[in-house]
Order: structure tokens, then C-alpha cells, then sequence
């Protein structure tokens, strides 16, 4: 039944992120909810546009109703409008409430009411926990998207930050083999791999599993005005639930973020994206234990320059120059992405810009590749790995991935290794 309530769960999200429109989000998360719950009634309160107006939802025998209320029509039976978290009240009537919240602010609240608790299951309430922060995040974006084409009267689908496709990974569930395996196929279906190209350059990638889930993730993001190209590569800490909702914030946010420079007009800086990314990280209020190692790049194609920057993750690029036979790391330090509440404002990530000449190539990977040990406890390393690059680099880089799985288990005697290894790679055509 747990099994079933993630993947309902996933199923979710994937529909949530893909709803336009403000009125369509709510009236999917008051249904879902609801239904997941087996709750007999369920009201949402949620702020609208117009200063001191409310909407009221009910969701009661398979109908949801709505009507606007002021605020000064809210009374006590709405204070689930300013819950902080999600209170179980076992009073007659049995019920559920949980605030919707986007930095602090609460966007909306619920209440789930019930004849009796005693049949709802305990991961359900947990696993309730994780849908407001998410839920107010979409929900405020989409407010804010609303906002915006009514005063610049602009195409919502243009604009909208949840336009793509999302996806998901499930974190590897120790106590079921059966969960394991249906988490690893549809990692494996999420990630994208393959080859993409974007005029004189193309990008590579590819994942490897190892035989328990972890939290490598990866994306190529084309900008709309065609002339910068962003790409991540990044490591996920944590299990559960809450890891494979840290790779829908991520993907998410990120998404967002490119937007919303583009919208702007400003220039797509990596450094100022992890400040923001590291921002709408603290508003979701993960697990302290919970962070993100990622490491970020944009490319200008018209000068063919690469500015990257890192927050905690622990693998360095490495960069293979056409005209010579060595390759160069970069060494960039930078906090992870963390839910430590440390204080931004005198924290600042560190930018770097390299040029790309024809025929050189720009690889990340995941420690996956870097740590796998030998029966002698020795690591593969990233000198061993930098080597096997260059003697390899006018082959494909599909080709140059093989290689590099091929060294690695050698190095270790392995076929499955004990962790996953992620692979992007960018070569610039001759």
C-alpha cells in the first residue's frame, strides 16, 4: 500500500507541474488529496489576486464547489488558513489540516475531515508533510504568472515555469527488493540520455545505476533567445520520499530561474542562479540532513565561452583541449545547497569563465565514477579517469562513456558498482 500511495504520489506531480493556471491547480490538489486521504469532505481557503478576497473549496462526494469570501467573512472555522504544519485533530470531528506555504507565507490551507482516523494509514499523513511546500511553490508560481500577463499581456504558455515535462526519481526503499526495482525502472526511464545538439555543440549523456538507488541528476536547458545554453550536473542527498521531491523542486526551480533572467533581460550568471537556487531550497524547509551538490555552467555561443560554478559538488569538470594531449580540472569551491539556514547575504558562490575551441570537450561526473575502490581500497580517481579521456578523445563520446565503465570495473573487478555514475559531456565541433 505504501508503494502504491509514492507512486500515486509521482503520478501527481508529474500532472501537477504540467497544469496551467491557477483556478486548474487548486481544483487538482483539493481532488488528489482528498481522494489519497479518503477524506469525507475537504475545504481549501486560498488567497486571490484582489487584495482581501478568498476563495473557498469544497470537495465532497467526488464535486468540488467553490465561492469567494472577504476577509472579513473568515472566521474561526477558516484558522486553518494560518496553520505553521500539518495537525492531526482527533475531536469530533475527526480531522486533518495543512497549510500551503511559499516563503513563509501562506498561499492556502486545508482541512480534511473524516468519520474516524482509526483506518488512515501513519505514511499517509507523512508523506502529507512533503505536498504543501511543493503544492505552494507551483501554486504561487502560477499566481505570479497571472500577475505578470495581466500587466505585460504575455502568452501564459510562454512564460510558464512548469512547462516542461518533470521528472522524478524515487530514492531506493531498503526494505523491499520489489520497491527497488520498480524505483530503478523508472529512474531509468527519467533520466535523459542520448545525444542533443545546439548548433556547433553537442552534449552527451548518460547514467549508470548501481544496485541501489541514488540521487544523480542531470539537464541541458536551451534559452529562448538561442544564444546561451545551460546545463547542470548534480548529486542528491538522502532516501525516500524527500529525495525524489528535491528532484522536482530542482529541476523545477532551475527551469524557472533561466525564465526568469531571460525575462528580465539580465545575463544568466551560474553564481547569482545557486544564490537564488540555495533561496527556494530554504522555503520548502527540508531535513537539515537533506542538500544538493551541484555543479552549473552556461555557454555563450556566440563568443564560445563557458562560465561555471559550483556549490558542493565533489567532482571536479574536467576539460579536454583538441591541440594538446593533457586535460585541465577546475578546482571551484562553493557551499552545497542546504537547509541550514546559513546566512546568504555574506555568502557569495564563485564564477569562473573558460573558452571552448573547436574540438575540445567539457565532461562531469558524479563521484560514482571517481570513488569506486579496488579489492586494495584504492579509488579509481580523477588522474586515472583524466587519462582515459585523453587517450580517447577522437573517438565519440558515447563511445568515451563505455570506455570509462569498462575502466572502472576493471579497476575495481566489478560489473555493478556501488554507486551510481552519472556522465554529461559538451564537445565543440571543428
Amino acid at each position: 500500500m505504501e508503494n502504491d500511495t509514492v507512486l500515486l504520489l509521482i503520478e501527481f506531480l508529474e500532472l501537477l507541474l504540467k497544469t496551467k493556471g491557477i483556478e486548474k491547480v487548486t481544483r487538482l490538489v483539493i481532488k488528489h488529496l482528498s481522494e489519497l486521504l479518503g477524506a469525507k469532505r475537504t475545504m481549501l481557503i486560498r488567497k486571490e489576486s484582489m487584495e482581501g478576497l478568498y476563495a473557498r473549496y469544497i470537495y465532497e462526494h467526488g464535486e468540488t464547489k467553490k465561492i469567494n469570501l472577504m476577509r472579513t467573512e473568515l472566521g474561526k472555522d477558516y484558522f486553518f488558513l494560518y496553520v505553521e504544519k500539518v495537525y492531526v485533530i482527533k475531536e469530533t470531528p475527526s480531522s486533518i489540516v495543512m497549510p500551503i506555504k511559499y516563503i513563509g507565507e501562506n498561499i492556502a490551507g486545508m482541512r480534511f475531515e473524516f468519520d474516524s482516523l482509526d483506518e488512515l494509514e501513519p505514511h499517509k499523513i507523512e508523506i502529507l508533510k512533503r505536498y504543501g511546500p511543493i503544492c505552494g511553490l507551483v501554486m504561487k508560481n502560477q499566481i505570479l504568472l497571472e500577475e505578470v500577463m495581466s500587466e505585460k499581456q504575455v502568452i501564459l504558455e510562454k512564460n510558464s515555469i512548469i512547462n516542461e515535462e518533470k521528472k522524478i526519481i524515487l530514492e531506493q526503499n531498503k526494505k523491499s527488493r520489489r520497491e527497488l526495482k520498480l524505483a530503478q525502472k523508472i529512474q531509468k526511464k527519467i533520466l535523459p540520455s542520448g545525444y542533443i545538439n545546439f548548433g556547433d555543440y553537442t552534449f552527451y549523456r548518460n547514467y549508470k545505476p548501481s544496485y541501489y538507488l541514488g540521487g544523480d541528476f542531470y539537464d541541458v536547458i536551451e534559452c529562448n533567445n538561442e544564444n546561451s545554453i545551460v546545463f547542470y550536473m548534480a548529486d542528491i542527498s538522502g532516501h525516500g520520499v524527500g529525495a525524489s521531491l528535491l528532484t522536482v523542486f530542482l529541476k523545477q526551480t532551475l527551469k524557472g530561474l533561466v525564465k526568469y533572467y531571460e525575462k528580465k533581460g539580465e545575463k544568466l550568471v551560474p553564481s547569482k542562479v545557486l544564490k537564488k537556487l540555495q533561496k527556494r531550497f530554504l522555503d520548502i524547509e527540508m531535513d537539515e540532513e537533506m542538500y544538493i551538490g551541484i555543479f552549473i555552467g552556461v555557454i555563450d555561443v556566440e563568443n564560445n565561452t563557458l562560465a561555471i560554478s559550483n556549490a558542493g559538488h565533489n567532482v571536479p569538470p574536467i576539460h579536454i583541449k583538441s591541440f594538446e594531449r593533457n586535460a585541465g580540472t577546475y578546482e571551484i569551491s562553493g557551499l552545497p545547497i542546504n537547509g541550514l539556514g546559513l546566512d546568504l547575504f555574506d555568502f557569495d558562490y564563485e564564477d569562473r569563465e573558460i573558452h571552448l575551441e573547436r574540438g575540445d570537450s567539457f565532461i562531469l561526473l558524479t563521484d560514482g565514477a571517481v570513488e569506486e575502490r579496488n579489492a586494495h581500497g584504492e579509488e579509481m580517481g580523477i588522474e586515472r579517469l583524466k587519462s582515459m579521456f585523453v587517450r580517447n578523445k577522437d573517438i565519440s563520446l558515447e563511445e568515451q562513456f563505455k570506455i570509462m565503465l569498462l575502466e572502472v570495473s576493471r579497476h575495481s573487478k566489478k560489473s555493478r558498482f556501488g554507486d551510481d555514475i552519472a556522465f554529461l559531456a559538451i564537445h565543440r565541433e571543428y
